[in-house]
């Protein structure tokens, strides 16, 4: 979701530099792993876009559907006048890898459109999950469609002023009500003074990263006080008033009587008095247990005990999510693995998808995603090798290994429902323990007869509360089943068996410890935030993972076995719930997809001068439903007196189809001025000389091999038309046309492992190689060879003392061989390669360039007051040295000189200056630069350094 108050402006700039997509070769690859056969199943409300293969579900997912239809429809007394699109992927995976969008990314749980109405999920196996974030899509169509009464366009979304915590929180209150988990962060929040006020948490340019969360979970809870303070229909009401009143101070004045400040100061005692009243009740951890690691973090989970000095865990601490051991002894980190580098380790799942165990030979068990699957990795501590268990699934969860190391122990999914299997090192087996409906996870043994859960088996499959299992693998019964009346997860096993730990999830996620030989429960701690991932260490004491003051830091706990608990079900003699069966009418049809083309944006604009005459542009990107087939269109024409305007006409034409892993397309296009040659993102490298016309067409094929390499080929022609032998006659000028023609085909090796933000890639690599070869087929056509290497290195600089810092290096080489190549040449110097210079002063078949730069934010968010208040994003500051030489390889060529015991440079050119950039979209920015060249001694006098204005991208 996206704040509303700028869609206007993200429209228009969107929609002018899409059609520069073709020029921009780096990026990572979005892999689609299986091509599915999809189907569509039609009920009263919605048409539901699903795979063949998860046909089965067709009556849960449909049941569902209207079940949050009419739900949503008794909240805002209003309902859509049309029929949702629902697309449902197959798993989180599949999700992350549509084509429909191209920000997915493991922490994006589903998205709306607002302006198509098209949702777009993965199915979930715990239906809870499930139910949770379905709902939550669904709630954005209702809003807008109640901001439209009935309807959804363009229109609806004009000129509503929300911040997007009225939003994201509506739809995460009116889909699951007040969970723990908002609570567990609230209250933290509450209690330790760092909760964001609500006009604090209406700018999210002046939000932390860290408290980005906020949006969801404080504008969660403010649903649940203003319900309780003005009733169940304030919902509702503020909905409508959004539609009728669209600015936001006018919005709560007509809904509330009351201002922002008001608001903030009735809510904010509200949450004092719902969570301060018991804090004396409550244990600060950081009195009752030792903090492992002094440095602070962000994100710190799952830890483990490799030895008594040593503590494996998953962390943020270098930026990347890596798994990390820490050696108390020496007080010193080292990193074992770095994910989002390696295909194996694309994803480190964490938490509750998460468990490293080791065994008593040293083996570390950990799970990540690798590809399109999710693998279990076995790390040999002391050989430092690993082997990889890739498994017959693509969702695995919460690996453990056994303590003599040849089974492990982990929950899957398979037909979409959640299982716990076994597998077998030494036979290679793997064993089923379950094959049903119900959710069981997070998997421990205790010996290798008996195993501890956590699983919905007690209370059903739509109950999101779980609660702790023991079970016999031998006798296949259950020996014990323990509920505290919350949802009991985490469970973690002491060395020697005894002992069962787990976390009790209430609004302060509590340690509690079963022990199996007293038969007792006892509650540990109750902490001021939440526990989470306990494991015990050899000496009887648990590791953990503790939340408060929005991080994540690990813990060491002696346990006590002081306070037992007599208030909690306990069973050894347990009955299975019987699965919930989903029964349904409202399937209407269910029929193959065919595919579906819509408008994604629409874009034109005219302009008219008596002297000049007229300007047009168009341009139109449409898709099918599913993002796998893409289209776009432009049009531009300038017609200047009485002249044809088919001389001034612009065409571009892309289509694309995405459907497999094997991406084609085609790319037409007649350009008769050179404006698109500049406002394309071309690199220096690719731009042609200047010309009259050009006109062509290429077939485009990429295959992507990992998600950071890939082939891309193109095949095509393109011809020139140049002006020469202009002749000035009096008023009369004359001139020459004379055409070229390329006959290409090139193929290129491109890479990119880079760490993006808003700005562009900050850390990493990305590098590309390209052959090409333009063939002589008629009179009039130019032959030659052309090979380049592109190098780019992104390093950011202490990012946890200098945020926003980094450090830029950019290196290309290329030649020019064959019978034609001074026809296509490189061109140096400029904006675009060695700053300081005019455009294209150096041309020849050899070339190289150098850049340096180090990139930093000059002013942090800041506002124009006249002629009213207007918040602008940070502008970043830029330091920049290029070096480079363009010259042909039949002549001398001396890079430095020496003049009077002085080096100096001869043909190596060298620029240096500063540079300014404000984000206009991610990556994409109005650039200001100011240069000058530098010969090795001297630049020129400030007041005769060039500037240049832009809109780009950086290298």
């Amino acid at each position: 979701m996206r704040n509303i108050k700028n869609i206007k402006v993200f429209l228009f700039v969107i929609i002018i530099l899409s059609i520069f997509d073709v020029a921009h070769p780096f990026g990572k690859n979005k892999i689609v792993y299986y091509t599915y056969d999809w189907k569509v199943l039609e009920s009263a409300h919605f048409r539901i876009y699903i795979t063949k293969e998860d046909l089965s579900l067709s009556n849960e997912i449909i049941e569902t559907a209207e079940n949050i239809y009419q739900h949503h429809k008794n909240s805002f007394g209003n309902s859509p006048a049309f029929k949702i699109k629902v697309i449902i992927y197959k798993n989180q995976i599949d999700f992350q890898q549509n084509n429909i969008v191209d920000w997915t990314s493991p922490g994006t749980g589903g998205f709306t459109e607002f302006i198509k109405g098209r949702v777009v999920i993965p199915y979930a196996s715990f239906y809870p999950d499930f139910y949770h974030v379905l709902s939550h899509e669904l709630n954005h169509i209702f809003q807008v469609s109640s901001w439209g009464k009935g309807n959804i366009n363009r229109f609806v979304l004009q000129y509503i002023d929300i911040p997007l915590w009225i939003i994201e929180g509506a739809s995460e209150y009116n889909s699951i009500g007040l969970d723990k988990e908002c609570e567990m962060i609230i209250a933290d929040g509450v209690i330790n003074g760092i909760l964001p006020s609500l006009e604090r948490l209406s700018d999210l340019y002046n939000l932390d990263r860290r408290e980005y969360f906020y949006v969801y979970k404080e504008g969660q809870i403010f649903y649940q006080f203003i319900s309780e303070k003005y009733g169940k229909d304030i919902y509702a009401k503020l909905h409508s008033n959004i539609s009728e009143h669209r600015r936001f101070n006018s919005i709560l004045s007509n809904t509330f009587q009351k201002n922002l400040i008001e608001i903030n100061d009735e809510f904010f005692d509200y949450l004092r008095k719902r969570y301060l009243a018991d804090i004396r009740n409550l244990k600060s951890v950081e009195t009752t247990a030792n903090r492992v690691i002094k440095e602070d973090s962000d994100f710190n989970m799952n830890p483990v005990e490799l030895s008594s000095s040593e503590i494996a865990f998953i962390s943020d601490r270098d930026i990347y999510p890596s798994i990390m051991i820490y050696d108390r002894n020496r007080n010193s980190l080292q990193r074992i693995f770095r994910g989002g580098f390696d295909e194996d380790f694309l994803e480190f799942h964490y938490g509750k998808r998460n468990n490293l165990s080791v065994s008593t030979n040293g083996i570390l068990c950990f799970v990540s995603r690798s590809g399109g699957e999710d693998v279990i990795h076995l790390y040999d501590i002391k050989k430092r090798k690993t082997e990889k268990l890739s498994l017959p699934f693509r969702i695995i969860n919460s690996p453990d290994i056994s303590r003599d190391g040849n089974l492990v122990l982990f929950s899957a999914v398979s037909n979409q429902q959640t299982d716990i299997y076994i597998y077998n090192r030494n036979t290679k087996n793997i064993i089923p323990v379950f094959q049903d409906k119900f959710y069981d996870t997070q998997p421990r043994f205790i010996d290798t007869n008996r195993i501890v859960f956590a699983s919905n088996r007690k209370n059903g499959i739509t109950n999101e509360n779980l609660d702790i299992f023991i079970y016999n693998l031998e006798t296949k019964k259950y020996e014990l089943v323990i509920d505290t009346y919350f949802s009991d997860e985490y469970p973690a096993v002491s060395k020697d068996g005894k002992k069962i730990a787990f976390i009790r999830f209430d609004i302060h996620p509590a340690l509690m410890i079963y022990s199996l030989e007293e038969k007792k429960l006892y509650e540990e701690i109750v902490p001021t935030g939440g526990i989470l991932c306990p494991s015990f260490t050899e000496s009887g004491n648990i590791l953990m993972t503790v939340y408060s003051k929005n991080k994540y830091n690990l813990y060491e706990y002696k346990p006590n076995y002081t306070n037992s608990v007599e208030n909690y079900y306990f069973s050894t003699a347990f009955s299975e719930e019987k699965e919930y069966v989903f029964y349904t009418s409202g399937i209407l049809s269910s029929m193959p997809y065919q595919t579906e083309f819509s408008v994604d944006n629409l874009f034109g604009g005219l302009a008219f001068n008596t002297s000049l005459g007229a300007a047009a542009i168009g341009i139109i990107q449409f898709s099918d439903l599913l993002g796998d087939e893409k289209y776009q269109i432009m049009l531009d024409s300038t017609i200047v007196a009485q002249e044809n305007f088919l001389d001034y006409l612009n065409i571009d034409f892309l289509y694309k189809n995405l459907r497999h892993r094997n991406n084609y397309g085609i790319h037409l296009f007649y350009f008769s001025n050179y404006f698109f040659e500049f406002n394309t993102f071309q690199d220096f490298f690719n731009m042609e000389k200047a010309y009259y016309k050009t006109y062509g067409g290429f077939l485009l094929y990429s295959y992507p091999l990992t998600t950071f390499d890939r082939f891309d080929v193109e095949a095509g022609y393109r011809g020139f038309d140049y002006i020469e032998n202009i002749r000035e006659e009096g008023e009369n000028v004359t001139f020459d046309i004379t055409s070229r023609h390329k006959n290409i085909a090139s193929v290129s090796f491109v890479h990119d492992s880079t760490l993006w933000n808003i700005t562009g890639p900050v850390d990493g690599i990305r590098y590309e190689a390209i052959l090409s070869k333009s063939f002589a087929l008629y009179p009039d056509s130019i032959s030659y060879e052309k090979m380049i290497l592109d190098f780019r290195g992104y390093f950011l600089i202490l990012p946890n003392i200098l945020p926003g810092y980094s450090f830029a290096f950019r290196g290309v080489a290329g030649k020019v061989f064959g019978v034609n190549k001074d026809e296509s040449p490189f061109y140096l110097g400029g904006f675009n390669s060695i700053r300081g210079y005019n455009l294209w002063d150096f041309k020849g078949d050899t070339m190289y360039l150098l850049n340096f730069e180090l990139r930093m934010p000059f002013i942090y968010d800041w506002t124009i007051g006249f002629p009213f208040p207007i918040r602008l994003p940070t502008i970043w500051g830029v330091l920049f040295w290029d070096f480079g030489s363009a010259w042909n390889a039949t002549d001398f060529y001396q890079a430095f000189e020496n003049r009077e015991n002085l080096f100096y440079f001869k043909d190596l050119k060298s620029g240096l200056g500063f540079g300014f950039r404000l984000v206009l979209l991610p990556g994409i920015k109005l650039m200001f630069n100011y240069a000058s060249p530098f010969d090795g001694q001297t630049t020129l006098p400030f007041n005769k350094w060039q500037s240049f204005w832009f809109i780009g991208i950086d290298f």
